[in-house]
Order: structure tokens, then sequence, then C-alpha cells
């Protein structure tokens, strides 16, 4: 029940209704590695490190 719990928390960052425009391009980014999903955004190599 944990990991539901976790995936709904992820899928959140990339929801533009719960945090998707709150949270910076590698929080999404992170969130889509964690669900495999590709990386979509470009992240600034500085942010990246």
């Amino acid at each position: 029940m944990r990991i539901a719990e976790l995936t709904l928390f992820a899928k959140a960052f990339l929801d533009p209704e719960a945090f998707g425009w709150t949270v910076t391009a590698e929080v999404r980014n992170r969130a889509r590695r964690v669900l495999g999903i590709p990386a979509t955004e470009s992240v600034p190599k500085k942010a990246a490190e």
C-alpha cells in the first residue's frame, strides 16, 4: 500500500493542478525517473549537479 501512496505522490509533481507548476523541472524529471518515465525537460547544468 505504501508503494501506491508513493506513486500518487510522485505523480502529483507532474500534475499541473497539484504540484506541477510549483516545483522545478529538475523535481519533475526526478519524479518521472522514479515512475519509469523518460525525462522530458532540460535542466540547466548547474541545477542538475
